[in-house]
């Protein structure tokens, strides 16, 4: 039984190594849109 039960865990453990970690999702960043020009309209 115990060599079964090594045999699961050691499965386990490389099925979890070979997985890759998840990547980070891009972050998309607006431009910064520059600051309307007043004018002495009103």
């Amino acid at each position: 039984m115990p060599v079964k039960m090594l045999a699961a865990l050691a499965f386990v453990g490389f099925i979890a190594a070979c997985t890759q970690p998840p990547q980070p999702q891009p972050v998309v960043v607006d431009p910064v849109s520059t600051e309307p020009t007043y004018t002495s309209k009103y």
